[in-house]
Parts: C-alpha cells; structure tokens; sequence
C-alpha cells in the first residue's frame, strides 16, 4: 500500500511567479489498483507522478510506503521500487543500443554496479519475453532500438518495466504520442500485463472513454485537488456524460466553497 499524505506542491515559493500545483493531495493506493486519473491541463496530474517518482520532492506532505518513509528518497533510489512509463516512447529505452542490451540495462534498474553478463541463456529469457509482445521482436535481439517504431518502442519499455516488478507503475499518457493501431495494441498489452503481473498501476489519460474502461478505480484532479475518487460498481456504470457532468458540479461548489473563503 502506497499513500500520499497532505501533499502540497509549490513552486517559486513567496515571489511574484508563485505557483500551488498541488493543494493537500490525500490518496491511498491499494495493492492490486489500476487507477485511471483524469484532469484538465494544469490540474496537478504529472505534478503527482513527479512527487510519486522521486523526480521533485514535496514542499510538504508525505510518501509512504507500508510504514517506510520515502519522501525525500531520490529518483535513481525509487527506481526499482516505482516504475515510470513516459507519452513519448524514446524516453524509455535507448535508441543506439540493442534490443538485448536495453534488457539487461532494465534488469539492474535501480542498483548501481551491479553487472550482468549476456549469454545465451539470459538472450533465451529475453526472446522469450518478447515473444509475448507478438511483434517479432524476439527475432531482433540484436537490432538497435532506434530502428523500432514508436509503438513497439512504447510496448518494449511497458515489457522491460513490468518485469522489473515495481510496487507501482506509473503510466504518464503512455499512448498519447501513437498512432490509433499502436495505442490500441498498447493498452491491450497494458491490460494483460496489469492483470497478469498483479501489478498497482496509475494511468493519466485525457480520455474519459478509456479512463472509464481501464481499471477498478478512477479519480479526478482538478486545480491541484482530487475532486473524485470512484470504484466499483458505480465506476463500471459510469459514461463519459456523467462524467462530465460530475466535474462541472464538483468544480462548481468547490469553486464557490474558495470564493466563500476569499471573503471571509
């Protein structure tokens, strides 16, 4: 179990260029989750994955996981323990090296002069591994990654990273920048793997039909608050119109509730 404990996120603190991205963020993320998260720009989502990886540390608030503090544990250290998966796929692997390589570097994710040799035995694993992608990549172990396509970019870095096991992986868009077909083929693969690794998982995504579709839970950010957290039934019954229509009444007395504040 993962939880986020009165998270505030301020940048350029008392000057003119003051920005309060994140407003006292409270979230418990149950082992075994797949949470969609959904917000207009600006309304704090990556901001959360940032404080969630260890990209920027919390003005305020805590991370923890079980009883352990992480808050001001660094990126490279949350590494094995949280996974991150970018909307632009170049970011997850390196394009100027195998297939091959790029797996072994994964392999030691978050450990720093650990060394793994390739042999034919660990080439075997991988090929294997890659088989389950059903791109035939497994016969192209030696290839560069640069010579893929973004979406078997994109599906070889959800692979790498769901064999890593993280306590929790964070998808940031991961479709966004593919084309119709390979977004589809890599949300399916996101499904299967979430389902068959147990993995926790968190989504961002600007579409309300898939954060409907994905997952047991859903919640909503908005001006750096989450505004809704929904599952179960009412998740599975929810449609991108109720949705909507759940946002503006939510906005709209939360921002009278600020107004009413303001002029106290």
């Amino acid at each position: 179990m993962i939880r986020l404990e009165d998270i505030k996120q301020v940048f350029n603190p008392r000057t003119i260029n003051e920005n309060i991205v994140l407003r006292g963020v409270n979230l418990r993320i149950n082992a075994g989750d797949f949470i969609t998260v959904i917000g207009s720009n600006g309304a704090g989502k990556t901001t959360m994955f940032n404080v969630l990886s260890g990209a920027i540390i919390p003005t305020s608030g805590k991370i923890l996981v079980g009883d352990r503090d992480i808050t001001k544990v660094p990126e490279h250290k949350r590494a094995k323990m949280i996974g991150r998966i970018y909307q632009n796929p170049l970011l997850g692997t390196a394009g100027n090296m195998s297939l091959e390589e790029n797996m072994v570097l994964c392999s030691k994710k978050g450990f720093r002069g650990l060394k793994i040799s390739l042999n034919n035995e660990l080439r075997g694993n991988f090929a294997e591994e890659l088989k389950t992608l059903g791109m035939g990549l497994e016969n192209r172990l030696k290839d560069r990654v640069g010579l893929l396509s973004g979406g078997q970019r994109q599906a070889l870095t959800l692979l790498t990273t769901v064999l890593s096991r993280p306590e929790l992986l964070l998808l940031d868009e991961h479709t966004a920048a593919l084309d119709p077909g390979n977004a589809e083929a890599v949300m399916t693969l996101t499904r299967r793997f979430v389902e068959e690794y147990h993995i926790t998982a968190m989504m961002v995504t600007h579409n309300m039909q898939q954060a409907i579709n994905y997952g047991n839970r859903l919640i909503m950010l908005d001006k750096g608050r989450i505004i809704l957290d929904i599952s179960g039934k009412e998740k599975s019954e929810l449609t991108v119109s109720a949705l909507v229509a759940k946002f503006k009444a939510i906005g709209s007395t939360m921002q009278n509730n600020d107004e009413a504040l303001l002029e106290q």
